[in-house]
């Protein structure tokens, strides 16, 4: 019978069958998060939906791209 090679030298999926790796999953959170806050705020201060919407995408945009970039993949 032939033995299933050491997880280093694997394909690099994970057993459990994720759908995302956990740190995709957390900064999408965090910027949805950070967005909806914003987005809120946005929307309290000037009455204006499209306004807070816009407002909120333009956050989610920026927060994930810095989130990207300040979780590292090394560690």
């Amino acid at each position: 019978m032939k033995r299933p090679p050491p997880a280093s030298e694997s394909s690099g999926a994970a057993d459990d069958e994720s759908l995302l790796p956990l740190r995709s999953a957390v900064i999408i959170v965090a910027a949805l998060v950070g967005a909806a806050a914003v987005g809120g705020l946005t929307y309290l201060a000037i009455w204006s939906v499209p306004l807070a919407v816009l407002a909120g995408l333009t956050a989610l945009v920026g927060a994930i791209s810095r989130l990207s970039k300040w979780i590292s993949r090394n560690r």
